[in-house]
């Protein structure tokens, strides 16, 4: 239920569908320097996925990214009571407010950076990066689903049509073009992210890139006008 990318960086896919196209959902873990976990967009958590965290380390932390990603938030909260949660503005729990941190910075640990990418009020997502590893965790930033095997005909003409990248590149969606109200902020947000040393990238929906990932990320980024 875990991949294991380097020492201290795991993910968990699990099935994901949008008008009948499949993207899949990511989620990212991260073991922090007491051994704990930080959860990166909280995935379902079946009682296997549970055990293998438990056995994995105790998770202090997660975060919900955006918005848009917070569907298995609530069952989160009720698993791990004493956990810290990490979640946008304006995002309604069902934990205690005393218990959320709606401004990253003041939350993470010292090896991990938070970016949340301004300019898009509506989707509010904060990438995180682990300095240690050199790895970038995004939600909804970038896609990379045109590589993924078993996708069908009508997956590859959604992902052309949606802008998540039609020939295997990574991509950041008409989407998120539509949703950016100030282009100023969100390429200030760009600059920062594109700061970071990234050698591996883990994207909320599609493959990790792990082969040129700084390169891949700043083209990317580059294309959205």
């Amino acid at each position: 239920m875990l991949t294991q990318w380097v020492d201290g960086v795991w993910t968990n896919l699990e099935p994901f569908e949008f008008l009948g196209a499949k993207f899949d959902r990511m989620m990212g873990v991260i073991r922090l320097d007491d051994d704990s976990l930080f959860i990166y967009g909280p995935n379902r958590l079946p009682s296997e996925l549970k055990d293998v965290l438990a056995a994995t380390g105790e998770v202090s932390c997660f975060m919900v990214p955006s918005l848009f990603h917070d569907n298995h938030a609530n069952d989160w909260c009720a698993a791990y009571p004493d956990a810290k949660v990490i979640a946008p503005p304006g995002l309604a729990l069902e934990c205690p407010e005393e218990r959320i941190v709606r401004n990253a910075t003041d939350a993470l640990p010292d090896d991990l950076i938070a970016v949340t990418v301004e300019g898009m009020p509506k989707v509010h997502e904060t990438v995180v990066y682990d300095e240690l590893n050199k790895t970038l965790f995004v939600a909804d930033l970038m896609f990379n689903l045109a590589d993924a095997p078993g996708r069908t005909r009508w997956d590859k003409r959604f992902y052309k049509l949606a802008g998540f990248g039609s020939g295997g590149e990574l991509a950041v969606s008409r989407l998120f073009r539509f949703l950016t109200k100030d282009k100023v902020a969100f390429r200030r947000s760009c600059d920062r992210i594109l700061e970071f040393e990234i050698e591996r990238l883990v994207v909320g929906h599609g493959a990790v890139v792990t082969v040129d990932a700084y390169e891949k990320v700043r083209d990317a980024l580059s294309r959205f006008k």
